[in-house]
């Protein structure tokens, strides 16, 4: 009996080893269906990307363009409105573009770009491999968001020329592969330095301004040929974010972006470090200069001519896409002194006019008048047309709103209501001048209000009493008669035997 019980107590401890053996050997079993796990798990997902890739290529996401295409891109470019002596006037667009050759741009502009978006543009063939392997590194694993992204110039052009789409939660990817193969495509067909020009003629600077030269006209008032070291290290700066870092809207900001790039233009040897240290002590000069419909030289005429030029054209041309040059016979300097002395005299007439009417309205005495103009409004009309009485309509333009009025001698902001404002612009003062060269007909100025943006109708087109229209040939007669210009006729009642 003792020997079994011993026998059996040597078995019973035998069977606990065992068991701890047994648990030793699980933990390896486990690392090894982990390191199974994860390998398969990582093929899974070089599978998918490769199909993603493969998807994309074939065009599955969207067809990708062949080299035919790529070398008949065409882009919108403005059709711009120049004076006698070349001075640029204002442009017909739907897209702000000015397409330039690279012999018209800055060299600086060139550096900065490059310096700041793709210091190795000139070493890779459209896609940067160390680029992107910076980028994982150092902004996605290390969180250094000044390294700035992977995509190339030629990656950037390929997403201005044909934008992105939406494919949800794959959009990112799918998208950059799609910039990545067109990009090489790209360079396929086109030289480096075409490619830098395709991208400065395309990309965008916010404020519906595309390419580096409408950029340069719009905030310093140049072509981009004349842009200093600062100023293309200033608009190459907005690329990253071209509303964060406007100098217009964010000085500071577009300030501190600036001195980035002019770092990173004396880092790649551009410019030397003095001249950084230097150009980044200085304040941005913006010479802002908005060139649209309502501003510009001579907006009346421009918007005469207009209609002109589009009955020339016909068919055969898109004004507001074609990159037309126009030339007219208007004199830049003359038409900037009309302007003055319309300014100065109109506004000076006003405040006789007011002075004379004040606490009493012009239309006084006048039935109908006033109403038969609020009703021919838009704003009446709108609500007319929703069913509204006259009362309720009545009721609705009186009630005051923050806006933007004109006034003589410049604009303000004020509260007022629709009808207080139809009031202060039927109280308004305007007028019409045209000055033309007797011997050829050209028109050398044309002025046909005190502001085409808040009153466009243009009082040189005005019909008006045969009396005003005769006055010309009366005075000729006089001048030619002897009568001198500064004569002066006291304006009173006389009788003439």
């Amino acid at each position: 009996m003792a020997t079994k019980k011993k026998k059996t107590s040597h078995g019973g401890r035998k069977s606990s080893r065992s068991r701890k053996g047994r648990g030793k050997r699980k933990c390896p079993g486990i690392r090894r269906r982990l390191l199974i796990l994860v390998l398969w798990l990582f093929g899974v997902g070089i599978f998918l990307a490769s199909m993603l890739v493969l998807l994309v290529w074939l065009g599955a996401f969207g067809r990708l363009p062949e080299e035919a295409e790529l070398k008949d891109v065409k882009q919108s470019n403005a059709s711009l409105v120049f004076s006698s002596d070349g001075t640029l006037m204002g442009k017909y667009y739907r897209v702000n573009r000015e397409s330039i050759t690279n012999e018209a741009i800055s060299p600086y502009v060139r550096q900065a770009l490059i310096a700041t978006e793709d210091n190795r543009f000139f070493e890779h063939h459209g896609v940067d491999v160390m680029s992107l392997a910076r980028v994982f590194v150092k902004s996605m694993l290390m969180g250094d968001r000044d390294q700035g992204g992977g995509s190339t110039i030629s990656q950037q052009l390929a997403k201005n020329l044909y934008g992105r789409k939406d494919h949800g939660f794959l959009s990112l990817p799918v998208n950059k592969l799609r910039e990545m193969f067109i990009a090489k495509r790209l360079e396929d067909v086109y030289s480096k330095e075409e490619i830098l020009n395709m991208y400065l003629n395309t990309v965008s600077f916010g404020e519906n301004v595309y390419g580096i030269e409408a950029a340069a006209r719009r905030f310093f008032s140049k072509p981009s040929a004349d842009l200093s070291i600062p100023e293309s290290a200033t608009l190459i700066g907005m690329l990253a974010a071209n509303t964060l870092y406007n100098p217009r809207l964010n000085p500071e900001k577009a300030m501190k972006r600036r001195n980035t790039v002019l770092s990173r233009m004396h880092t790649q040897g551009f410019i030397s470090q003095d001249q950084a240290g230097r150009f980044s002590s200085e304040p941005i000069r913006l010479k802002y200069q908005l060139m649209d419909a309502s501003s510009g030289i001579a907006p009346y005429f421009r918007q005469h001519i207009r209609q002109e030029i589009l009955r020339i054209l016909g068919d055969r041309y898109d004004l507001e896409s074609g990159g037309l040059r126009i030339y007219t016979t208007i004199d830049a300097d003359l038409q900037s002194y009309a302007d003055e002395a319309i300014a100065r005299h109109m506004q000076s007439l006003q405040k006789e006019f007011d002075r004379h009417w004040k606490g009493r309205e012009p239309w006084e005495g006048q039935p109908g008048t006033y109403e038969q103009v609020l009703r021919n409004s838009g704003v009446y009309q709108k609500y007319a047309a929703k069913g509204l009485s006259n009362s309720q309509i009545l009721d609705s333009l009186s009630v005051p709103h923050k806006r933007q009025i004109l006034i003589p001698g410049g604009e303000q902001v004020m509260e007022i209501s629709s009808i207080d404002s139809l009031k202060h612009y039927l109280k308004m003062l305007n007028t019409g001048f045209i000055a033309i060269d007797a011997k050829t007909g050209a028109i050398l100025a044309w002025t046909g209000g005190i502001s085409f943006q808040y009153l466009p109708y243009d009082h040189v087109l005005s019909k008006r009493q045969a009396g005003s229209t005769f006055k010309p040939f009366v005075y000729a007669a006089a001048l030619l008669g002897g009568t001198e210009p500064c004569s002066f006729f006291l304006n009173e009642q006389r009788t003439y035997e």
